[in-house]
């Protein structure tokens, strides 16, 4: 099934209409003020010093109004009327600077490029705020399973905490997840900062799943925090998502109440974060943490490691909170394995009982024999060698995209957006690239043969979780395109991948049949307009449905790239598409594409019909950027020129001035490679004519120039170095991969037939073996010499 994607880009709808949904009204107050108020005054009440002041800021689509309250009266009358229109409604919960006050003195002005609060302006840090925030799709609000999710992991963090010596929190209901606010009493210094963010990643370490996550992000002192009282507004109002009001639902009473958490008890907290090994001690030991190349999720899968919960953590890193410690049994979420992001391994327990004992030890109780090799990855990877004779290789740099890639037009809107998103560029021009070529429909096209090629392009965007800012990439050009498309933009751009029969229904041509009086009439009217445009934020989650035994999907993705047929061939299901024009871009960490394209089909078909771009957080943008400023009138008008240009052109055709320079490049790009790089790259030649046609379109022009080349073969080009980046030597075959890294360990001494075999303790087949030493041969990964011996010949095998 494929559903409307999430519209968190543009400003959302306003909407006030009360639900019969959830929470729409605050408990009765157990403050003085009454009535529909109440909520909000006790909110006051336990936040703040009479007299402090606080700023109160306030959003409704792309309005934003800020003001700063000395009189809590007059705060909590603003909050009131603001809720009540529609905003959604926030405080800074630090104490700030009393000049403040100044900016807007009890009373809220429209702020445009007016100062607010900044980390700066507080004084004092006196709250620690958690949040736990259902996963679910952006721009929405929870549903109540998803809030009740939240609410549960909120209260076991609390009793975690209070174990740990820590005073009762204030227990709030923000409206879509849970909210704690302990007190707290520190300065505002970087060492605070770097305190408070240890703490958050500490308990995200232990706590997040893909359910609900601690957010790490509420670490900076100005932070804003839902004013309870007032309501929660995300998306559209709706029976399974509905707006909520926010609200308190417990807080400590007499002597308890307010009493700071003792700061040894927060470091005690943030020191349970783990934290890598340094350069200099992996390279003297380079098995002691891991190793890039050591398949972690395999080895807890295959030692039967009881794991409670696992999810990306950090800047590209993994972890996995344990069910059970393996030295002492405790089965408080205190046990952990994380992969950090640079392939080092940590584990542990945060007991005293088990301190000092780490992922060495960890290992060995499941696997007693895995250091008897000098690398510590003993028989599992075939014999040690030393550190002279096996250096730790360089990582593959991170490629750099070339400046011919923004030529014309789509480098002038990446040039307009780029100051003003966090997202790599890279990322921003693919989606620019994939949403014009699909928009445009089956206009332009590229002959080939006999074959039309439409300028349809599938992108992967492959980078950290949350940190690579991949989802990102698409906000701006998409308000670019609904500029000049809106109907396209608002029916035509979905998410959900799911089957083959789900896609084609999207597109799906008119249905005939006959009714009971033999009659031909129309069963279904079918989707006029073929274009799709599928923006996929959890691909992992696809490939992992390919995986599955009946599910169509690949092939049908497959199909819509080569020529937009597309048809399930069993006997019940009558679904078809006829000039279908299908572009996909999805978002995947790196971690996730190596696990699922090494474990499916998908590497030989499906992954060569997209392009693999490697993409990082290019900046910090604490506040935005100001796109608002940006006159984008010109940039529309080309666009919307370019647009009917694409949609009427009709054949596109090679220049005088690019025949040459495609002749000349036409072989290298069109030569196969070995292994899973290769096999991700299969389709250079197609991949660059679609991607030059479709800068000469943006340029207007029915012929493919020389610039229109050369700024396709700079996409291709750091698309092939994103595909080395990511997948490196990968043969895409787990057996063979696992016999060079083997390979490798054993050095100049090589090893026998036997001992390869002896790698996988009876459980591959000699003919299984012998088809991955066969693929690594002929793919000139290996060699071979034989050996006389007294018996039969033998075998000697060695990583080249």
């Amino acid at each position: 099934m494929i559903t409307p994607h999430d519209e968190s880009y543009r400003a959302n709808a306003d909407s006030t209409s009360p639900s019969s949904f959830g929470n729409r009204s605050p408990e009765p107050a157990e403050s003085e003020a009454e009535g529909v108020n109440g909520e909000i005054a006790r909110t006051h009440e336990l936040l703040f010093k009479p007299r402090q002041v606080v700023e109160l800021r306030a959003f409704k689509g792309r309005e934003t109004v800020s003001g700063y309250f000395d009189d809590g009266e007059a705060l909590i009358q603003k909050a009131v009327e603001l809720d009540g229109r529609g905003y959604a409604v926030y405080v800074t919960v630090n104490k700030v600077d009393p000049d403040l006050l100044a900016r807007a003195k009890n009373r809220v002005r429209k702020v445009y490029r007016q100062p607010t609060t900044s980390d700066t302006d507080v004084v004092r840090r006196r709250w620690l705020p958690l949040d736990f925030d259902p996963v679910r799709p952006a721009g929405v609000s929870s549903t109540d399973e998803e809030k009740g999710a939240a609410l549960l992991r909120a209260r076991q963090v609390r009793d975690y905490l209070r174990k740990k010596g820590w005073p009762e929190p204030l227990f709030a209901d923000s409206g879509n997840g849970a909210h704690l606010l302990y007190p707290v009493d520190l300065p505002n210094d970087p060492e605070s900062l770097r305190l408070v963010k240890g703490i958050l990643e500490a308990l995200a370490f232990q706590f997040s799943d893909g359910a609900v996550e601690v957010d790490t992000s509420n670490c900076n002192a100005a932070r804003l925090w839902k004013l309870y009282g007032t309501t929660a507004r995300k998306g559209d109002d709706t029976k399974e998502r509905p707006h909520r009001t926010s609200r308190l639902l417990e807080a400590p009473e007499g002597a308890a109440a307010g009493e700071p958490v003792e700061r040894e008890k927060l470091e005690a907290v943030a020191a349970m974060r783990p934290t890598v090994t340094s350069r200099e001690e992996r390279s003297r030991n380079p098995g002691r943490n891991g190793h890039k190349e050591f398949d972690l999720a395999e080895w807890i899968e295959r030692h039967g490691v009881p794991v409670r919960r696992e999810g990306p953590w950090g800047q590209g890193g993994y972890r996995y909170v344990l069910e059970e410690c393996p030295w002492n049994g405790h089965m408080d979420n205190a046990a952990y394995i994380v992969r950090f992001a640079n392939g080092a391994v940590a584990a542990g327990c945060h007991h005293n009982s088990c301190q000092g004992l780490g992922w060495r030890d960890f290992r060995k109780h499941y696997e007693p024999e895995a250091y008897d090799g000098r690398d510590g990855y003993g028989e599992e990877f075939g014999r040690a060698r030393s550190q002279e004779e096996a250096p730790i290789p360089e990582p593959t740099p991170h490629p750099t995209l070339a400046e011919e890639a923004y030529h014309g037009l789509p480098g002038d809107v990446i040039r307009a957006i780029e100051p003003h998103t966090e997202a790599d560029p890279v990322a921003v021009l693919a989606n620019l690239l994939c949403a014009f070529g699909n928009a445009i429909g089956r206009g332009a096209y590229f002959p080939v043969g006999a074959d039309k090629h439409h300028l349809k392009i599938n992108a992967g965007l492959v980078g950290p979780t949350s940190k690579g800012r991949k989802g990102m990439s698409e906000g701006h050009v998409r308000l670019l395109m609904h500029a000049v498309d809106d109907a396209w933009e608002e029916e035509r751009v979905m998410s959900g991948l799911a089957s083959g029969e789900g896609l084609i229904y999207e597109v799906r041509d008119e249905l005939w049949g006959v009714d009971g009086k033999g009659k031909r009439v129309l069963k279904d009217e079918g989707i006029s307009d073929k274009r799709l445009f599928v923006s996929e934020p959890e691909l992992a989650r696809v490939l992992k449905v390919i995986t599955r035994e009946t599910n169509t999907l690949s092939p049908i993705v497959r199909q819509a790239w080569d020529s937009g047929r597309l048809r399930v061939m069993t006997r019940n299901n009558p679904l078809r598409a006829t000039d279908a024009h299908v572009s996909i871009v999805g978002h995947i960490s790196r971690e996730e594409l190596l696990r699922h394209l090494t474990e499916t089909e998908a590497a030989g078909g499906f992954a060569n019909r997209f392009l693999w771009l490697a993409v990082r957080r290019s900046k910090e943008l604490p506040f935005g950027g100001e796109w608002d400023d940006v006159d984008t009138a010109p940039l529309v008008k080309r666009l919307s020129e370019a647009l009917e240009f694409g949609r009427s052109a009709g054949e596109i055709t090679w220049g005088e001035t690019a025949r040459d320079a495609w002749r000349k490049i036409y072989g290298p790009l069109s030569e196969g490679k070995p292994g899973l790089f290769g096999a991700v790259i299969g389709r250079a030649e197609a991949q660059v004519v679609r991607l030059s046609a479709l800068y000469a379109v943006m340029d207007e022009s029915y012929t493919v120039e020389q610039e229109h080349l050369e700024a396709a073969l700079a996409l291709w080009d750091y698309a092939e170095a994103s595909a080395r980046y990511i997948f490196g030597d990968a043969t895409g075959d787990p057996v063979a991969d696992q016999i060079v890294e083997a390979l490798r360990a054993a050095g100049a001494e090589g090893m026998t037939r036997t001992e390869v075999s002896h790698l996988f303790k009876r459980h591959k087949s000699a003919e299984r073996i012998d088809g991955a030493l066969a693929l690594l041969l002929k793919g000139g990964r290996v060699r071979r010499e034989r050996e006389e011996t007294t018996g039969r010949t033998a075998e000697r095998w060695y990583a080249r």
